[in-house]
């Protein structure tokens, strides 16, 4: 099966998230998301049932959509990218 990650569930993350489980694209438990905050990431996960995530968790799923601000993207890439070269 696919892993998907999402790192960022607000509003865009949040539509391309409902359309993925909606659509029965990947199953929930192979959904795997992050938030700012770990709070954050355990009320996203919870709310729709899918997998919360670290960075090294993100860095092996198959696909990762970043919806995040255009700001943090930097950073994001960046966290994610020293995920993948220390797995």
């Amino acid at each position: 099966m696919t892993k998907l990650g999402i790192i960022g569930v607000g509003a865009m993350g949040g539509a391309i998230l409902r359309g993925i489980l909606a659509g029965k694209v990947v199953a929930t438990n192979d959904v795997y998301v992050r938030e700012h905050t770990p709070v954050k990431t355990q009320e996203v996960a919870e709310r729709y049932g899918v997998n919360k995530a670290d960075w090294s968790t993100l860095a092996a799923c198959d696909v990762v959509i970043i919806a995040v601000k255009p700001y943090k993207v930097k950073e994001v890439l960046s966290e994610l990218a020293a995920a993948k070269s220390q797995g």
